[in-house]
């Protein structure tokens, strides 16, 4: 399968890579594509970093040495 190139600063980024390297286009743009699978690889998930966030936050708060969640405290917070 063949892909046109039309933007002309990705064709003179290529052609400049393609140069420097002493590589065919074709394996510049291999060796990119298989370097930037590996760095997605080795970034964490959204929902890692949404996770050590959440337990970030939860620490930061203290759970431990909190006051208890009594039926006295929670009417005590609805009294004027």
């Amino acid at each position: 399968m063949a892909y046109v190139i039309r933007r002309p600063q990705t064709l003179s980024l290529l052609d400049q890579l393609a140069a420097e390297s002493n590589l065919p286009k074709i394996e510049v743009i291999h060796r990119a594509l298989i370097a930037c699978g590996e760095a997605k690889a080795d970034r964490p998930s959204l929902w890692e970093i949404a996770q050590a966030d959440g337990h970030a936050l939860r620490n930061r708060g203290r759970p431990d040495q909190g006051q208890a969640a009594e039926k006295e405290f929670i009417d005590a917070l609805y009294e004027d």
